[in-house]
């Protein structure tokens, strides 16, 4: 599983732009780049499963000065393949994480249910 997550993170990386262009400049990374790998490391230790595929949502301001950025995983544990979509709230000053949800495809969730970490 380690490996799984570390060769998704290299070939992320590389498909955000930290490769080379066809003209030689180097890409600059996206502005949503460091919550994406936010996203995978907590999906990684919260469900211990693979992340076989990564797609960002978008970006939107909830309220003044909270930013939340939404990324779509699909992850493999065993025979069950299942989408995960990771929400990241965060001040937008100090980049201060306020709330991470996670919520599984098919299942709704609750104002204070499990799916909810606060930082």
């Amino acid at each position: 599983m380690k490996m799984g997550v570390k060769a998704l993170v290299i070939l992320v990386l590389f498909g955000i732009g930290l490769g080379y262009s066809h003209s030689g400049e180097v890409m600059a990374e996206p502005d949503y780049a460091k919550w994406g790998r936010i996203a995978m490391q907590e999906t990684a230790k919260r469900y211990r499963a693979d992340i076989v595929d990564y797609k960002h949502l978008g970006r939107k301001t909830d309220r003044p000065g909270v930013i939340s950025e939404s990324f779509k995983l699909l992850l493999n544990s065993g025979t069950r393949q299942f989408g995960v979509k990771v929400q990241i709230w965060f001040e937008k000053d100090s980049e201060h994480i306020v709330q991470i949800q996670f919520t599984e495809d098919g299942k709704s969730v609750g104002r204070y249910g499990s799916h909810y970490r606060f930082i």
